[in-house]
């Protein structure tokens, strides 16, 4: 009988290949393991080259087992994993004595490629990608222990610029399901309670059963269903894959551990972008609020890359402020090392190596800070805990897991080690968990060992103190939401105040004393009593630059939030109330408050799963019916029904046919429930719209059939009952053109911003060339080339390019007097590139305009356009695309009324479809326009 001896590096995917080998080998050779490589006759280095130590940690444990080598020619020397995927051959070349080379998914080739070396005397490597062949040929799953592994999935197709895995494990590739639960079930057999999936992404796992689409979610389901598993775990996810139906699971499966472990890798969107990772920090902060949100409690823990190349300080400070606004658990960080191959070993890095290290060991120790904090909170409650065996450092003690991963060590009879116990924990270490056994009675120790009348006394007492100290928490909480709701956010400006100034002051634990010397408590009073009187604006004024010091202390974020939301600045509010419900995701009004926040954002969905949080709650029946009134209210925002009418008065006056002096406009909006308003209604209401636009062109004849125009335009939109401006329009542009005989050519440069409450959401430079000319036969022809940049700059990493290409013609019917029909054909692409998002989509639309003379100085004018957009990188893995096609018919009229003045109606129907979201908008729009020209 032979022996194995297999040495481990890197990551869980790793631990469970290596039992993989051993199982592989003892089928075939029946191979033991043996922990002494002077005794094994064969060596196995399963390896790691995420990171460079890892790496050269291999070859100096080569160099060491090459004397056994020498005096035991026999003695079979193998590398498999990572690093031989990376290296090959080159292993073989390095060190000569090595006599297998495998990768990560042929390792259940080893028998043959044993047989080979021993018959041909030479090396042997096979670093090959079969897809799913490993597992098809991997002998049943054996274990001991209570707990297991279980690979769901290989490789990864996400290529972070950092990264060595897709190289060396491949694409991914995920396991049937049906196998996956195979392996599983033979486990529970054996005795296994606790299962861990891995992969690479292992919320990327894809699979189909009965023609149905199985994503992680959808397999978690099936495997809580297996008699005998009573605890699932999976490691390691990538956010880019966190869907709602995994943060749903977290809510709906019981035996699905309390913990995820979630790798952000930096808290800086400059550095995510570079990296390659394609999310943003508030991206990932919602995942975790919503995780949070179903599942109260769960630990998070993550993984950290410090100093990668080209990380400035405030990138660094950026991940230091995420650490302390999520409160991370636990995590895996580790200092860069450039990969071979990868992206980013081609960037420069000129961070010293001691300015990384003080980094690293800062960041460390925040999130110690952070996993002593919650372990504290652990003192006193009993948590469920899985006996993995005894204790590392005494025998005659147990050991095991709680629900959020914590070791606990505890007393307790060796019967108990395989199954779930329920202990108190009662002393918190460095690492671990001390923690007294809790009978089947429900009593510990010791509460056992004390009289039944004292047991009955203690309970009594328990019973009065605790009473006391939850009813006026619940009646605050009720209070508040009464007042919330029923009062009409932001329409009862005292009954906001008041259960604002409620809970702030319940939130405050120290006392009025303390408030005097606490620099914080006195700005917190102070911006009460602002928004009390309705004053947002000194409220956020005396807020905001205290934001670096205080953001994450809860009370100060939903104050803070508050007045960003009353001041018009919703997009803030989101940001920083959801600050508040990572931390406290019980907080009720600030889930109310960015509820408003999101209705100000247009974030219709985002505002409804938060109304039903609150609404599953315990509530008076007065406060569930309001609810249900915005529910419903948010619900016709997404009706097929749902129409939008506008009213608008538009005056233009221009001078000759050379200046185009301006334009206003004033609009009378009326809406159905729609998000545009503070409040959603019962039935249609309308709010008053202010809009005023301007222009100012200026034409200027140059000879030689050269003209050159200058000009810009403004738009702003304001709606007074919301209290904020809406949105505000600048464009500037300058072109040139020139008449030949037949034709004109011409190109206009375009430069705009668009901002929405004060921040500046798109900005975009513009270059449109055009073409045309007037024939007597064809009438005129055109055709026009444009290409637009946008930039968004609150989020740096994203940017458009918009491509148009169109043609139109225009002739003269015979038939109908003073008739003109104008004809148009566009199509073009416009691409979105971002950091966590790639989405583009092809248009092309038609459109005609029919203007005719009707006598007595009046002139009409009807268009019909349509206008098809395909869109592109929407979860294209599970089929999911969407196409617009939107159809617009326009009337207008117009009457001359003699010195340069025109005046006349237009009607406008726009109807939008869309295959995903809301499937049908309609919009309507009556204008009356007045033209006067001098």
């Amino acid at each position: 009988m032979k022996k194995l001896y297999v040495k481990t590096f890197g990551c869980q995917m790793n631990e469970y290949d290596s039992d993989k080998i051993a199982d592989v080998l003892a089928r075939s050779h029946g191979a033991t393991l043996t922990a002494d490589p002077a005794a094994a006759d064969i060596i196995v280095f399963n390896t790691c080259s995420v990171r460079e130590k890892a790496q050269e940690k291999v070859f100096s444990d080569l160099g060491r087992v090459r004397k056994l080598k020498n005096t035991r020619p026999d003695l079979l020397i193998a590398v498999g994993g990572c690093v031989a995927s990376q290296e090959g051959a080159a292993i073989v070349t390095r060190a000569p004595y090595v006599d297998l080379v495998f990768g990560p998914q042929t390792l259940h080739r080893l028998p043959e490629m044993i047989a080979a070396r021993q018959k041909s005397g030479v090396a042997q490597v096979d670093i090959s990608f079969p897809k799913i062949e490993k597992f098809d040929n991997l002998p049943p799953a054996r274990v001991d222990g209570a707990s297991a592994f279980v690979s769901i999935m290989e490789g990864c197709s996400k290529f972070c610029s950092y990264c060595i895995v897709p190289y060396t494990r491949g694409l991914e590739v995920s396991r049937p399901m049906d196998d996956v639960l195979v392996e599983i079930g033979g486990l529970a057999q054996q005795g296994v309670r606790e299962v861990t999936l891995l992969g690479q992404n292992v919320n990327a796992y894809r699979s189909k059963h009965d023609e149905q689409r199985i994503d992680l979610a959808a397999l978690l389901e099936r495997i809580a269903a297996i008699p005998g598993v009573e605890r699932i775990r999976y490691m390691t996810s990538h956010p880019r894959e966190f869907t709602t139906a995994l943060i749903e699971a977290h809510r709906n499966i019981g035996k699905l551990a309390g913990h995820v472990h979630l790798p952000v890798q930096s808290g800086s969107d400059r550095v995510l972008a570079a990296m390659k990772r394609r999310y943003t920090t508030l991206e990932f902060k919602s995942i975790v609020r919503r995780l949070r949100e179903a599942r109260p409690g769960i630990s998070i823990s993550s993984d950290f890359i410090v100093g990668f190349p080209g990380e400035t300080e405030e990138d660094f400070e950026r991940t230091m402020q995420l650490i302390e606004d999520v409160g991370f658990d636990a995590s895996f960080s580790f200092i860069y090392s450039p990969r071979p191959g990868t992206p980013a070993a081609e960037l420069e890095d000129t961070t010293p190596a001691e300015l990384k290290l003080a980094r690293l060991q800062r960041l460390q120790a925040a999130i110690d800070a952070n996993a002593r904090r919650i372990s504290a909170a652990m003192l006193g409650s009993r948590q469920l805990v899985l006996v993995e065996g005894s204790a590392r450092h005494n025998q005659d003690e147990l050991s095991g897991r709680t629900d959020n991963n914590r070791v606990v060590n505890f007393s307790g009879p060796p019967s108990a080690i395989g199954s779930l116990v329920t202990v108190e924990i009662t002393e918190v270490r460095a690492h671990t968990l001390r923690a007294t056994m809790i009978g089947d009675d429900g009593s510990t120790a010791e509460e056992a060992a004390a009289t039944e009348g004292r047991q009955d006394d203690e309970g009594k007492a328990a019973a009065s103190s605790q009473a006391p100290s939850r009813s006026p928490a619940a009646a605050l909480v009720l209070a508040a939401a009464t007042a919330l709701f029923a009062g009409g956010l932001g329409y009862a400006p005292s009954a906001q105040a008041q259960w604002r100034g409620l809970d702030l002051a319940a939130g405050a634990s120290s006392p009025a004393a303390a408030e005097e010397v606490s620099p914080l408590a006195r700005m917190l009073r102070e911006a009460r009593v602002l928004l009390g009187e309705g004053r947002a604006r000194d409220a956020y004024a005396l807020l905001k630059p205290a934001e670096p010091r205080y953001a994450g202390s809860p009370e100060f974020d939903y104050l803070l939030g508050v007045a960003a939301l009353d001041s018009g600045r919703p997009a803030e509010a989101v940001i920083v109330l959801e600050r508040v419900l990572i931390q406290r995701p019980d907080h009720l009004p600030a889930r109310a408050e960015v509820a408003r926040a999101y209705l100000r954002v247009h974030e219709t969905e985002a505002a409804r799963q938060t109304f039903e949080a609150v609404a599953a709650r315990e509530l008076p029946p007065e406060v569930r019916a309001t609810i249900e009134r915005y529910l419903n209210a948010i619900e016709r925002v997404k009706d097929a029904r749902r129409v939008k009418r506008v009213a608008t008065l538009e005056a233009e006056v221009g001078y000759d046919d050379n200046v185009n002096l301006g334009t206003a406009s004033g609009q009378w909006l009326l809406a159905d429930g729609t998000a545009v308003l503070p409040l959603p209604v019962s039935k249609p209401a309308a709010s008053a719209a202010m809009g005023l636009g301007g222009s100012l062109y200026w034409v200027i004849p140059t000879g030689g059939g050269w003209r050159a125009t200058v000009g810009g335009r403004f738009a702003v939109r304001a709606y007074p009952s919301a209290r904020t401006l809406d949105q505000e329009q600048f464009e500037l542009s300058g072109g040139i053109a020139r008449r030949f005989s037949c034709h004109e050519v011409g190109m206009q440069v375009q430069a705009q911003t668009l901002r929405l409450d004060g921040t500046r959401l798109r900005d975009g430079t513009g270059v449109l060339a055009q073409w045309q000319c007037d024939t007597e036969r064809a009438g005129r022809i055109g055709a026009y080339l444009q290409h637009y940049r946008f930039d968004f700059p609150d989020q740096s990493v994203r940017n458009a390019d918009r491509t148009a290409l169109g043609f139109t013609w225009a002739r003269r019917i015979d038939s109908m007097p003073n008739a003109t029909l104008i004809a148009g054909l566009n199509g073009g692409n416009e691409r979105s590139r971002a950091g966590y998002d790639n989405l583009s989509y092809d248009f092309w639309g038609l459109r005609a305009v029919l203007v005719f003379g009707l006598g007595s100085g009046w002139q009409a004018a009807g268009a019909l356009g349509w206008e098809s957009r395909n869109f592109n990188g929407l979860e294209p893995e599970f089929g999911v695309a969407r196409e617009d096609q939107q159809t617009e018919v326009q009337l207008s009229a117009e009457k001359s009324l003699g010195n340069g003045l025109m005046v006349g109606p237009a009607l406008t129907y726009t109807r939008t479809r869309s295959t995903i979201g809301p499937n049908d908008f309609r919009r309507g729009q009556a204008m009356l326009r007045a033209r006067y020209r001098f």
